[in-house]
């Protein structure tokens, strides 16, 4: 197994598309991700209002009548420890990525299993367009479907990438004051200029605990200025 690196020369997203992005989370009644690993288990220093790394997990499909899934990690900061990956690594069914912006000591890589690929971009952060293009241009992804991880949405919200959003609303109140939203800390807007307007498409009730699931998929109609 070779370490992939970032692919050069890549054509410019509006010459080829980028994947379907569906985003799917779990937010409670006052807007918090419902897991509270992002706020209570994080060590302090990462709830800080300071730099948010990129870190999450997506599932990519390559289309088709039979569409081969691409599992992908994302940890900017290279954080792929083989022994605390055992139960992902014991699934060899389909190829798994892992992006960083960290380069992996070759100790670890060594142990990594063969059906892995390490993309590692320079610069210290992974750029989201340039992630997106690759998954599009190299490996084939038309559809990516993205779990809660706001250090990850957030950036997705950012590139204009997200077409449809399944939102599972939990009948709690978490609070805290670094509680993370759809997109991060709730320490600033996102970037002006761009109208990132969804519609519903249906609301379901899961089950008798109260909680709901809805269907947002994009707006593209213009609004009124």
């Amino acid at each position: 197994m070779k370490k992939s690196q970032r692919p050069t020369g890549i054509p410019k997203k509006l010459d080829r598309g980028i994947p379907k992005v569906i985003v799917n989370a779990t937010i409670s009644l006052d807007g918090r991700i419902s897991t509270r690993s992002q706020c209570s288990q994080q060590p302090k220093r990462s709830r800080s209002k300071g730099p948010l790394f990129m870190n999450g997990v997506m599932m990519g499909f390559t289309g088709g009548k039979s569409p081969v899934p691409i599992r992908i990690l994302v940890n900017e900061r290279g954080r792929f420890e083989p022994k605390s990956m055992e139960g992902i690594f014991a699934d060899s069914g389909s190829l798994l990525l892992l992006c960083t912006a960290k380069e992996i000591p070759d100790r670890l890589f060594r142990q990594f299993p063969p059906f892995v690929r390490v993309v590692e971009f320079p610069g210290g952060k992974i750029p989201m367009d340039e992630l997106l293009d690759m998954l599009r241009s190299v490996w084939e992804v038309k559809l990516l479907l993205c779990e809660g991880e706001p250090s990850l949405l957030k950036p997705l919200f950012e590139a204009d990438a997200v077409e449809e959003i399944y939102l599972t609303i939990l009948p709690v109140i978490q609070g805290g004051s670094h509680g993370m939203s759809l997109s991060g800390h709730p320490d600033g807007f996102l970037p002006i200029g761009q109208d990132r307007r969804f519609r519903l498409k249906s609301l379901n009730e899961e089950d008798a605990s109260g909680a709901a699931t809805i269907h947002y998929v994009r707006d593209k109609r213009k609004t009124k200025q």
